[in-house]
């Protein structure tokens, strides 16, 4: 049944708008912090660092949450969302695989592009679309008269209807590129022609003359397709050595950044049809520069964000409110992915680089989220913040002396970052608890907690040792490939992709399988879960894997096309490597991290991995709270009927 018939129907069944005189007056903020770590929390709040959440627990309750299996962003806010697990949501990981051709594909959802005639006229706008299954709470509440305002939980794009609300999309909106979050790098020092970045991005040179260059880099997909080439991005650059400034002209604005600085945003047009010289379709956007060297020239140019007032496809409900909020706040981040791992793992901008930018994004979301507290027409307000979770990602290895990449220098200067982060998190907390009336409830979330991430272990390396994957001749230039170089599909019974799921070359359901339903299949899972449970690391002796579940057993009804039949769940410091998730088979089956992105969780065991959860008032005594509880929590509120779909339980005394 479709997500707008559920609601439909619910609405007209339960009396749709009129049943807004019986919530009338209640109030409750769910304030969400991606990846906040309940021994992490509990420590800094004893030590007095964080005051406004310890003051939050002793008002009301602080519990662990218990997150998905696996505990992974994608798959738990899916969750929080719709008070199902994935076997009903349908996202169970990033990354899913296409059973014929056992080739990779986005986990969460994608875009279908415009349509055109003859290349001049647009007959069908781009449009998002989501793999997730049923619907969100917050959607059911404003088909029931709840007043929503809902602001960038992640996966939830695109935007749903919230009828009588506002929602804005957040982590799951990519950029004009049409990837996750895709840096560029400029540099005079680099070699002539486009390199691509192994950690994430785009290289290109910067053809310096004295002290100026322009250059023409491509950038969106021309949405008419039909092999165009890309929309071209033109910039400039004048560098002024004495005052240790670059001047960056793009998009017909130019500004002097200095060196270690960040730029203003730079608003830009793109023009894709414009007969004499009028846009009549354009691709709008927004990115900032970041001077990271005056000699060698090094420019970082940021992912190419949606502009707020013309998305390349909708990202809020209704369609102009992300603009409205641009015009009451000044222009922010779109791109979901909102903080550049990728650029920082690649070594392409430093810790502070990364920082500065982290906190500037971490201010827009906290000056939107105290500016919708204040409007007076909402019953329910939610709004998700992802700086603690991807500073934990980086900073990780400079809290674990014994990750390969801490460094005692860097972490005398930014071994406190997960905290200042956490303490920013407390700050907002009071922030909003100062502005809400005494009745208001809050809950305070994360969807899981992290780990240390020390070494990886290549899946696939381990089931071709293991005699489950085979590979034929593979050519010394393919050895380092995704995608399974060389596997013999007509020997192979297993193959791993994404971080952690293990897939059985399964007869009538793979394109080539072999492993025949029944006792065979079954015989595979039971070999391969024993095996890597009991697989050790020779240079400590520790197990490397906690448990293998079977995906017959926690993904119970799931569609057998799209379910896992393996999840593996791995152990303190351990991790599936970073090769695994696009098919890769290296040679070695352990590598050490030696990457910046040290802390992880997204293959961890869920039994170990919870998030947080903190009330302003009484939770139900003797019941364990899990994130798939809020959903029900937040309708049981406001006394509205939680549909019989939903898994978990209302959370709050005095609710059912």
């Amino acid at each position: 049944m479709g997500v707008l018939l559920v609601i439909s129907l619910v609405a007209s069944g339960c009396g749709g708008g009129r049943d807004a005189g019986r919530h009338a007056g209640r109030r409750l903020v769910i304030l969400g912090f991606d990846g906040v770590d309940p021994r992490l929390l509990s420590r800094w709040m004893e030590e007095g660092r964080l005051p406004h959440l310890k003051a939050l627990a002793a008002r009301g309750e602080f519990r662990p949450l218990t997150s998905t299996n696996p505990p992974q962003s994608p798959v738990a806010w899916t969750s929080f969302a719709t008070g199902t697990g994935p076997a009903r949501h349908g996202i169970f990981d990033f990354v899913e695989r296409d059973p014929a051709t056992y080739l990779p594909d986005i986990g969460t959802g994608g875009i279908r592009p415009a349509k055109f005639l003859w290349g001049l006229f647009r007959t069908a706008r781009p449009e998002a679309y989501s793999r997730r299954q049923g619907a969100a709470f917050w959607d059911i509440a404003a088909a029931h008269g709840v007043r929503v305002d809902v602001l960038r939980v992640p996966y939830a794009f695109p935007p749903d209807r919230v009828p009588g609300g506002r929602m804005l999309s957040g982590l799951g909106v990519p950029d004009l590129l049409g990837t996750n979050s895709t840096f560029t790098y400029l540099a005079s020092d680099l070699e002539p022609g486009t390199h691509a970045d192994p950690g994430g991005g785009r290289l290109f040179p910067i053809p310096l003359r004295g002290d100026d260059a322009e250059v023409d880099i491509p950038g969106p997909t021309d949405p008419r397709g039909d092999s165009r080439p890309p929309l071209p991005l033109h910039l400039g650059f004048h560098v002024d050595r004495a005052a240790g400034t670059v001047t960056v002209r793009f998009g017909g604005r130019e500004e002097r950044v200095p060196r270690g600085g960040w730029s203003a945003w730079y608003p830009f047009k793109l023009p894709v049809i414009a007969p004499l010289g009028l846009p009549l379709v354009s691709v709008a956007g927004l990115c900032r520069f970041h001077i990271a060297s005056i000699e060698p020239l090094r420019v970082y140019l940021s992912p190419l964000n949606y502009a707020p007032a013309a998305p390349f496809v909708p990202i809020s409900a209704p369609a102009g409110y992300a603009g409205e909020l641009a015009a009451a706040l000044g222009p922010y981040k779109t791109v979901g992915w909102s903080e550049d791992t990728a650029a920082l793992n690649a070594e392409r901008v430093d810790e502070e680089a990364f920082l500065a930018d982290l906190n500037r994004t971490m201010d827009e979301v906290r000056a939107s989220t105290l500016h919708e507290l204040a409007r007076p027409d909402w019953d329910l307000f939610i709004s998700v913040f992802t700086q603690t979770d991807r500073v934990a990602h980086m900073f990780y290895r400079l809290l674990d002396p014994a990750h390969p990449r801490y460094d005692p220098v860097l972490a005398a200067r930014y071994g406190d970052a997960v905290q200042r982060v956490y303490e920013r998190m407390d700050a907002i907390v009071g922030e909003v608890v100062d502005k809400l009336e005494p009745d208001t409830t809050l809950l305070v979330i994360s969807d899981h907690g992290f780990h240390s991430y020390r070494i990886g272990l290549n899946l696939n390396s381990w089931l071709r040792d293991h005699g489950f994957l085979v590979q034929g001749s593979v050519p010394a230039a393919q050895r380092d490939a995704d995608f399974f170089p060389g596997v013999d599909w007509s020997r192979s019974r297993a193959y791993a992709l994404g971080t952690g799921q293990i897939y059985v070359n399964l007869r009538g359901r793979e394109g080539h399988g072999i492993v025949a339903a029944g006792a065979e299949y079954d015989g595979v899972l039971d070999a391969v879960a024993r095996g890597l449970e009991a697989e050790t690391d020779p240079a400590s002796g520790e197990r490397v894997v906690q448990k293998v579940y079977k995906g017959p057993d926690i993904f119970p009804g799931a569609p057998l096309e799209r379910r896992p039949d393996l999840q593996v769940a791995f152990r303190e410091g351990y991790r599936t490597s970073w090769r695994t998730p696009l098919g890769g088979i290296p040679a070695a089956v352990l590598e050490p991290n030696d990457k910046k992105w040290s802390g992880d969780h997204a293959a961890s065991d869920v039994a170990d991995t919870p998030g947080i959860l903190l009330a302003s008032r009484a939770l139900r005594a003797g019941v364990d709270a899990a994130i798939v509880d809020l959903a029900p929590t937040a309708l049981a509120y406001f006394g509205v009927p939680v549909p019989s779909e939903m898994a978990g339980h209302a959370l709050l005394e005095g609710t059912r």
